[in-house]
């Protein structure tokens, strides 16, 4: 049997003990560096992705603004180019009557047509 002095025993505990602390140093040590270049990586991706949403808004403000552009020349130019339906009846309405008293004062200028047949 192996016989140990108790100042060996605490000697080796506390060399066990040491050895514990050093290799849970270095895990924690191994540890620490991979979530910084972990997070390090993400706020990268981050920034790219920020970017990209800031260029697609920009793109989209853009496109906004061209939509804007075309919608107020084409309301503009939509009332020199559009006639209401009760705008045209009206004016169809007017013609017709004009087109109708014209072919009466001809009829009582020149007669009533004879009807063919």
């Amino acid at each position: 049997m192996i016989e140990l002095s108790i100042g060996n025993a605490i000697t080796l505990v506390v060399a066990f003990l040491g050895l514990v602390a050093a290799f849970g140093k270095i895990l924690v040590g191994q540890f620490d560096a991979r979530m910084s270049e972990r997070l390090s990586a993400q706020n990268e991706l981050r920034k790219t992705q920020i970017e990209g949403i800031e260029s697609d808004v920009t793109e989209i403000d853009n496109m906004m603004k061209g939509f804007v552009a075309k919608l107020e020349q084409t309301t503009n130019t939509l009332p020199l180019e559009y006639v209401r339906r009760e705008d045209w009846i009206r004016f169809s309405s007017v013609i017709d009557a004009k087109l109708d008293s014209l072919a009466k004062m001809l009829y009582q200028v020149i007669g009533e047509p004879r009807a063919r047949g």
